[in-house]
């Protein structure tokens, strides 16, 4: 492009004498102008995309859009976020986000790249990476699974760039070109790479979102299990409260109205019995307040084939317990911390239900205790051939002052405890039930003891 300018000559009378001519070539000067309009424009659409990143709260729509502006201003194929999940002996290169759509809505994607260790170690390329350092190459320098799945795809050079988050790293984007040997721009690349940042703080910012969203549902859930507990226990323990005394009271009035001292007698042991019972409740109310403050005690020693024996030798003078047999089964390789006192409540709950809700009438009734405890935990499992308990009152078990059997005595409290104390134990309590058939709980405690050896149970 050529500019001309012209300058016209006057005489000292002032007359025109001819002018002068400039000619000068200005295409460099108009290619500067282009390319800083160019760049200009580049930029704005930059710190648009770093805007709309910030604002859209929705990272599953904000990516894919900015992938798509990014691909556009790079004029290349496809635009890629990879994550990078590490292990001992490989690294897994799951495709997070492209241009063309959102690949995934859980945590982790389908593996699309996977590195041996051994070929971590003779790829550069990673280790750049891994260092904060952009990588530019052509396909053929990919290992042979990476390579196929870019030639598959037409892809000839590549650009990768570093993502990470509170300087761990967390991934890469990829700039796939099928153009030949793409010749990349510093200046754009700068951009990209603020964009990036971007990216990772979004990530970052999207993932302590959807932890405090879990943690505030978690909370959420909790606040309402503690409601729905509470209204429960104060409606049921005025009730279950109320009831003994006023049967107690009433008790009191015959034996004062009794007309000889075998009446009295006899209205005093049935209130005798009503004060017992009163007892246990009242003692069952303050085994959960104990359970919800005392703090867990890891240091108590448990020889199980012990323990269970000493649970039954107490539990002997219950009615009928001479007609069942109690059978103790326990494979314990390895010492098991954990807190006896709480255990023992529990232990003794069930075992004494499985007594109270037994079948006496089929042949040979039985108890059995299966224990089995390894180096991480114990499975406890407490069979009983009982009565069973129908399907309907099987979730609701657990529950404060459930009782599924109103014909038995018993505050209801027993296995709202059991659960609660288990739970607090880190342990997890489950039960199967079939009518006329039994009951079976299985319990899972941790063992606080940490030891090196293992146990076989094969």
């Amino acid at each position: 492009r050529i500019h001309i300018s012209i300058t016209p000559i006057f005489n000292s009378e002032g007359e025109h004498d001819g002018f002068i001519a400039i000619e000068s070539d200005i295409s460099e000067r108009k290619e500067m102008e282009l390319l800083l309009k160019e760049y200009n424009t580049f930029l704005e659409e930059i710190n648009k995309v770093k805007v709309n990143l910030i604002k859209e709260k929705n990272i599953d729509k904000s990516l894919p859009e900015t992938l798509r502006v990014l691909k556009r201003l790079a004029k290349v194929e496809q635009v890629s976020i990879f994550r990078n999940f590490l292990s001992d002996d490989k690294v897994n290169i799951n495709l997070l986000y492209t241009d063309l759509r959102q690949e995934t809505s859980s945590g982790r994607t389908d593996l699309i790249w996977e590195l041996q260790a051994n070929e971590r170690a003779a790829n550069s390329w990673y280790n750049g990476l891994q260092k904060g350092e952009k990588v530019v190459l052509g396909v053929a320098e990919f290992p042979q699974g990476i390579k196929a799945h870019l030639m598959a795809k037409k892809v000839i050079s590549i650009l990768l760039m570093p993502i990470f988050i509170e300087n761990t790293f967390f991934g890469f984007i990829s700039f796939e070109s099928v153009d030949g040997e793409k010749k990349w721009d510093n200046l754009q690349e700068f951009s990209y790479q603020s964009v990036i940042n971007a990216i990772g703080s979004i990530v970052q910012r999207n993932d302590i979102l959807e932890q405090l969203e879990n943690s505030q549902e978690k909370l959420q859930q909790l606040n309402e299990k503690v409601n729905f507990e509470l209204d429960s226990f104060f409606y049921s323990a005025s009730h279950d409260l109320r009831r003994p005394v006023t049967t107690a009271l009433g008790l009191i009035e015959l034996a004062n109205q009794a007309q000889n001292h075998e009446e009295k007698g006899r209205y005093l042991t049935f209130l005798q019995e009503t004060i017992v019972k009163l007892d246990r409740l009242i003692l069952d109310i303050i085994q959960i307040s104990k359970n919800k403050t005392l703090e867990v005690n890891r240091t108590d020693n448990i020889q199980f084939e012990d323990f269970f024996q000493g649970i039954i030798d107490e539990l002997k003078y219950y009615d009928d317990v001479h007609k069942i047999t109690i059978v103790v089964d326990t494979l314990q390789e390895n010492p098991f911390n954990s807190d006896s006192k709480r255990l023992k409540s529990v232990f003794s709950n069930i075992i004494a239900n499985g007594i109270k809700y037994h079948n006496l009438y089929q042949e040979k009734p039985k108890i059995e205790i299966i224990v089995r405890a390894c180096k991480e935990n114990a499975i406890i499992l407490i069979k009983d051939y009982g009565t069973g308990i129908p399907a309907e009152h099987l979730n609701k078990l657990f529950d404060v002052f459930y009782r599924a059997n109103e014909s038995k005595s018993g505050s209801g409290l027993g296995l709202y405890i059991a659960r609660e104390t288990i739970t607090k134990l880190g342990g997890e309590i489950k039960v199967e039930s079939e009518v006329g058939l039994g009951t079976t709980f299985c319990i899972d405690i941790p063992n606080y003891y940490s030891v090196t050896k293992s146990v076989d149970f094969s």
